[in-house]
C-alpha cells in the first residue's frame, strides 16, 4: 500500500524538479531527491543538498482511505507545498564528496493535511 501512494505522490512532484533528478524510496516514507548541479567545472558530477522528504504516516493513511475528491485535494496542497518548499531552496554547497563528512541535506515533512 504505502509504495504505491508513494509512487504516485513521487509522480505528482517529479515535474516540479530538473529533469535529471533522483527519486529514491526509503523506508518509513521518505523519499530522498537529487541532481546533478552542472555547475561547477572542477567538479562535473557535483551532486545537489540531498532532500530527504519526510511523508507522515497520518498523510499516508489519510490518503489511503480518503475518497477520489479528497486525494486530488490532498495532492494538490502536497505538490503545492513541495513546490513553495522548492522555490526556496538552494541546491548549491561546497561540502566536498567522499571526504568523509556528511553530505549536505535538507528535511522535508510532510504532515497530515
Amino acid at each position: 500500500m504505502s509504495e504505491a501512494i508513494q509512487n504516485h505522490l513521487v509522480d505528482i512532484i517529479r515535474p516540479l524538479f530538473p529533469e535529471n533528478a533522483e527519486f529514491k524510496l526509503n523506508s518509513d516514507n521518505q523519499v530522498t531527491i537529487f541532481w546533478k548541479l552542472g555547475n561547477d567545472e572542477d567538479r562535473p558530477n557535483k551532486r545537489s543538498k540531498i532532500i530527504r522528504l519526510n511523508i507522515s504516516r497520518e498523510f499516508m493513511e489519510d490518503y489511503d482511505a480518503a475518497n477520489e475528491n479528497i486525494k486530488q485535494e490532498m495532492e494538490t496542497k502536497f505538490s503545492g507545498g513541495v513546490s513553495q518548499k522548492l522555490a526556496n531552496f538552494d541546491p548549491d554547497h561546497n561540502a566536498p564528496y567522499g571526504d568523509g563528512t556528511l553530505e549536505p541535506e535538507e528535511i522535508w515533512v510532510v504532515p497530515s493535511l
